[in-house]
């Protein structure tokens, strides 16, 4: 049973990283850094999915996936080499079996009982989203300033998620500094798609369900038991 999301998993895998590389070898008339930054971002989300469907058995794993064999299928075609028929030929088994009934009894149907709130994962999720967001708004033309947003926007995220205190102040302060220097930056339609995700972030960020970040801190543990120290004069000889 366990061998069967796993290579359902590592088949969408597969083709979202054909697909994405595809795109990043041959962009034109994007730019290519964008677009290498649009396949490190694939990569990433692409894992988060592949790890939430085969050890957390998530359903969200499962529809991560999907989607980024789709997305890839799509940045395969701009192209149009050979590349695309090879993500076609392994992403369609993959479509098919992440929509099919062989997942069914895999993927857990009920929410975890601490499962935190929409507003805190829509946060967490920024980290690994991040480089593929704002790759793909930068198609354009990748720019210094789309580089200090996915690192800003993926560790504040990354933080919060642990639930450092910084985190949360870095998702409201930094985030919406370093984006709007980003949205400045950016060319075209990917212009208004970066600054509405930074404006929503960052009001997300402020709600306050955000404050119920989902990391468990561990007590410090009491200090270990000491014992009287042995009589050794009254030890039986």
């Amino acid at each position: 049973m366990v061998t069967r999301p796993v290579t359902i998993g590592i088949l969408a895998f597969t083709a979202t990283v054909v697909g994405a590389g595809t795109f990043a070898v041959d962009p034109q008339p994007f730019d290519q850094a964008a677009a290498i930054v649009v396949l490190a971002g694939v990569i990433v989300v692409g894992l988060t999915g592949l790890v939430g469907l085969v050890l957390a058995r998530a359903p969200w794993g499962r529809w991560t996936l999907l989607a980024s064999v789709v997305l890839s299928l799509v940045l395969a075609a701009i192209p149009g080499t050979a590349g695309f028929w090879i993500t076609l030929a392994i992403g369609t088994p993959a479509i098919v079996a992440l929509l099919g009934p062989w997942l069914t009894l895999w993927v857990r149907h009920e929410p975890s009982a601490d499962a935190p709130g929409p507003v805190v994962i829509a946060l967490i999720a920024v980290a690994p989203v991040a480089p593929l967001f704002v790759g793909l708004s930068a198609l354009g033309g990748l720019r210094p300033a789309h580089i200090v947003l996915i690192v800003v926007a993926s560790v504040s995220s990354w933080a919060y998620g642990r639930g450092i205190l910084g985190g949360i102040w870095s998702l409201r302060l930094g985030v919406p500094v370093a984006g709007a220097a980003a949205t400045a930056a950016t060319i075209g339609a990917g212009q208004v798609m970066l600054g509405v995700a930074v404006v929503a972030v960052t009001i997300a960020s402020w709600l306050p369900q955000a404050r119920h970040a989902t990391a468990v801190i561990t007590p410090p543990l009491p200090e270990p038991t000491k014992r009287p120290p042995r009589d050794t004069d009254h030890a039986p000889h």
